[in-house]
C-alpha cells in the first residue's frame, strides 16, 4: 500500500501567515494601548495625589491666616508694640500635624535688626512700622536706599491727581509713549509692586540683593540662605521698607472720636480739652486766619496772647482746672484727644513702638542719641511707649517737635504670611494684608502660590 503526502497549497500558507501577522499586530497594539492607559492612570493618580496634597497645604496655610486674625482680634490694648503676642511667638505661630499625617503651618516674616541683621520671626508683620509711600515727603523718600531725586519726583507725580510734572518726574505723556504704554495712576498707590511701573524704578534697587525672589515671599527658604550677605538695611532694597497701606483710626484710647481743632466750636474745645473760654476763643480766631497744619501751631496762640498783654503769668497756669496757655507738655498730654481733621483714618504715620532703628534713622533730624532714647524706652522696664507724654519724656522737647507729627502708637494694617506644608511636602503660601481697623476686618490684599 502506498501513501501520498498532500501538502497545503501556497495560498493556504499565505492565509495562515497573514493571520499570524495580524494577531501579532493586535497583540502589539493592545500592549501599547494597555501601557498607555496604565501610564495615563498612573499620571492621573499622581495628579490626583498632588491635588489632594495641594488642597491640604492650602488649608493648612489658611489655618495660619485664621490664627493670625484670631490673635489680632484678641489684642485689645490701645498701643501696639514688639511686646505683643502677634509680633514674634514661635509657640503660637507654628502648628505640626505630622503625627496625623496632615502636615504643618507656620506664620512668619523677615525682619531686619541693626544688631542681629536679617532674621526670620514667627509672627505677624506690622505695616505701621514701614514708611507709607503714599504720604511720605520727598525728603523722607530720598533717605531710602537707592532713591534719587528723579525717582522721588516720579513717585510724587504718580500719586498726585494733577498733570503737572515735577522737575525730572513724569506724568501721563511719558507712560503713553512707552513701547508698551499704560496709564498713570494719578492717585494713591494700590499695591506695593505697582511701584515698579513708575519711571526710573530699577528692579535691582527695588528688590535689593534678593532680586525677584523677594516678591510675595515666594521663596522664603531661599531668602534665609542669604541672610549672611546683608551688611545693612540698604542691601534689602527699598521695597522692604515701604507700604501703601498703613493708617491709624481717628479715635482716642477709649475708642471715641478725637476733637477736630480745625472744626470744633469754642465751647466744645473748652469742655473737651479743659482749656479756658478765652483760650478756646483764641483758637477759633487763629484757625479762621489759617487752618492748623500741626498741633504745634497752638503754641503760637500763647505767644500772641503775651504780645497783646493778656494775662499769662505761668505757661502751665490753670484756673478751676482750666488751662490758660498751651505748652509742649500740654500738647503731649492731649495729643491723642485731638485731630486736625474729621476723617475716619489718619494715614502715613509710623508706629514708634514697632518701627525699626533703620526706619527711625530715615526721619530727618533724628540722630543716634534720639533713636537710642526711643528704643531704650520702648524696650525697657517702662516700655512700650503708651502715650505721647511718655515719648516727650524720653526724647526731650525739641526732638519731640521733630517726630510727634510723624508717629503714632497704634497700627491697624498687618501683613500675614502663612506657609502650609502637606505631609508629603507640597507647599502653599498665602500673603494677606489685613485691615484690623474696619468692622469686620477687611482684606486689602490677597495672594497665594505654590512653591
Amino acid at each position: 500500500m502506498s501513501y501520498q503526502l498532500s501538502l497545503p497549497s501556497q495560498g493556504a500558507f499565505t492565509q495562515r501567515g497573514s493571520a499570524l501577522v495580524m494577531v501579532l499586530w493586535i497583540v502589539a497594539v493592545s500592549s501599547v494601548i494597555i501601557i498607555g492607559v496604565q501610564r495615563m492612570t498612573e499620571s492621573n493618580l499622581r495628579l490626583g495625589r498632588h491635588e489632594v496634597e495641594r488642597v491640604k497645604a492650602n488649608w493648612l496655610a489658611r489655618a495660619g491666616v485664621e490664627k493670625g486674625l484670631s490673635i489680632l482680634s484678641e489684642d485689645i490694648t490701645y498701643d501696639d508694640s514688639t511686646l505683643d503676642l502677634w509680633y514674634d511667638n514661635p509657640e503660637t505661630f507654628r502648628e505640626d500635624y505630622s503625627d496625623e499625617k496632615h502636615g504643618t503651618w507656620v506664620v512668619h516674616y523677615l525682619d531686619y535688626d541693626n544688631t542681629d541683621g536679617l532674621i526670620e520671626r514667627l509672627g505677624i508683620s506690622d505695616l505701621g512700622a514701614r514708611i507709607n509711600v503714599n504720604y511720605a515727603s520727598g525728603e523722607l523718600l530720598l533717605n531710602l536706599p537707592n532713591i534719587d531725586e528723579e525717582i522721588t519726583a516720579s513717585i510724587e507725580d504718580w500719586r498726585d491727581e494733577d498733570d503737572d510734572i515735577r522737575n525730572s518726574g513724569a506724568e501721563a505723556g511719558y507712560y503713553s509713549e512707552l513701547d508698551l504704554p499704560y496709564e498713570i495712576r494719578n492717585g494713591k498707590i494700590q499695591t506695593l509692586d505697582e511701584l515698579q511701573l513708575i519711571k526710573s524704578v530699577k528692579a535691582n534697587d527695588y528688590h535689593g540683593i534678593f532680586g525677584e525672589s523677594n516678591k510675595h515671599y515666594k521663596r522664603l527658604s531661599q531668602l534665609r540662605t542669604k541672610t549672611d550677605q546683608v551688611q545693612d538695611g540698604d542691601d534689602l532694597g527699598w521695597r522692604f521698607w515701604v507700604t501703601p497701606f498703613s493708617y491709624e483710626k481717628n479715635t482716642n484710647s477709649r475708642g471715641q472720636e478725637r476733637i477736630n481743632i480745625n472744626d470744633a466750636d469754642a465751647e466744645t474745645l473748652k469742655s473737651n480739652l479743659g482749656i479756658s473760654k478765652a483760650l478756646a476763643d483764641a483758637v477759633v480766631k487763629k484757625r479762621n486766619e489759617n487752618v492748623f497744619s500741626s498741633f504745634f501751631d497752638l503754641l503760637n496762640i500763647k505767644e500772641e496772647q503775651q504780645k497783646n498783654g493778656q494775662s499769662n503769668n505761668n505757661s502751665n497756669s490753670t484756673s478751676n482746672n482750666e488751662t490758660k496757655s498751651f505748652t509742649v507738655k500740654w500738647l503731649a498730654n492731649h495729643w491723642l484727644e485731638m485731630s486736625l481733621t474729621s476723617d475716619k483714618k489718619l494715614p502715613g504715620k509710623l508706629n514708634v513702638n514697632t518701627a525699626s532703628r533703620y526706619v527711625l534713622e530715615r526721619i530727618a533730624g533724628l540722630d543716634d542719641e534720639i533713636v537710642d532714647a526711643i528704643i531704650n524706652t520702648r524696650e525697657g522696664s517702662t516700655g512700650p511707649i503708651m502715650s505721647m507724654s511718655q515719648l516727650l519724656e524720653a526724647v526731650g522737647e525739641e526732638p519731640f517737635k521733630l517726630i510727634a507729627d510723624r508717629v503714632n502708637l497704634r497700627s491697624e494694617v498687618f501683613l500675614i504670611v502663612s506657609s502650609g506644608r502637606s505631609y508629603l511636602g507640597t507647599i502653599q503660601r498665602i500673603v494677606a494684608v489685613i485691615d484690623r481697623g474696619s468692622d469686620p476686618y477687611s482684606i486689602l490684599y490677597w495672594y497665594q502660590s505654590e512653591s
